[in-house]
Protein backbone atom coordinates (compact mmCIF):
# COMPACT_ATOMS: atom_id res chain seq x y z
CA UNK A 1 0.00 0.00 0.00
CA UNK A 2 0.95 3.61 -0.47
CA UNK A 3 2.55 5.20 2.61
CA UNK A 4 0.14 8.12 3.72
CA UNK A 5 1.28 8.97 7.12
CA UNK A 6 4.97 9.93 8.43
CA UNK A 7 5.42 7.20 9.99
CA UNK A 8 4.35 4.78 7.13
CA UNK A 9 7.29 6.86 5.29
CA UNK A 10 9.49 6.62 7.95
CA UNK A 11 9.15 2.79 8.03
CA UNK A 12 9.49 2.55 4.39
CA UNK A 13 12.44 4.69 4.44
CA UNK A 14 14.19 2.43 7.13
CA UNK A 15 13.32 -1.15 5.50
CA UNK A 16 14.57 0.24 1.47
CA UNK A 17 18.36 0.30 2.79
CA UNK A 18 17.86 -3.11 4.55
CA UNK A 19 16.98 -4.99 1.09
CA UNK A 20 21.16 -3.40 0.08
CA UNK A 21 23.37 -4.57 2.61
CA UNK A 22 26.85 -3.63 1.41
CA UNK A 23 25.63 -0.23 0.75
CA UNK A 24 23.37 -0.01 3.86
CA UNK A 25 26.72 -0.48 5.92
CA UNK A 26 28.77 2.31 3.67
CA UNK A 27 26.19 4.98 4.13
CA UNK A 28 25.51 4.27 7.81
CA UNK A 29 29.37 4.86 8.34
CA UNK A 30 29.43 7.77 6.08
CA UNK A 31 26.57 9.20 8.17
CA UNK A 32 28.27 8.53 11.02
CA UNK A 33 31.25 10.65 10.02
CA UNK A 34 28.98 13.43 9.24
CA UNK A 35 27.60 13.39 12.38
CA UNK A 36 30.08 12.97 14.66
CA UNK A 37 31.93 16.41 12.29
CA UNK A 38 29.02 18.46 13.08
CA UNK A 39 29.00 17.54 16.67
CA UNK A 40 32.82 18.23 17.17
CA UNK A 41 31.97 21.32 15.28
CA UNK A 42 29.28 22.54 17.45
CA UNK A 43 31.48 21.33 21.18
CA UNK A 44 34.58 23.80 19.21
CA UNK A 45 32.17 26.57 18.23
CA UNK A 46 30.81 26.57 22.46
CA UNK A 47 34.33 26.01 23.37
CA UNK A 48 34.96 29.27 21.66
CA UNK A 49 32.39 31.17 22.90
CA UNK A 50 32.71 30.15 26.36
CA UNK A 51 36.80 31.18 26.30
CA UNK A 52 35.96 34.84 24.72
CA UNK A 53 33.01 34.97 27.57
CA UNK A 54 36.24 34.01 30.21
CA UNK A 55 38.29 36.28 28.69
CA UNK A 56 35.94 38.99 28.32
CA UNK A 57 34.65 38.68 32.13
CA UNK A 58 38.43 38.45 33.18
CA UNK A 59 39.49 41.60 31.72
Amino acid sequence: RIPTTQQDAAYAALRLPSSIPPKKTRWSRWHLGITLGCLALLLVMIGFDLMGLLVLSAR
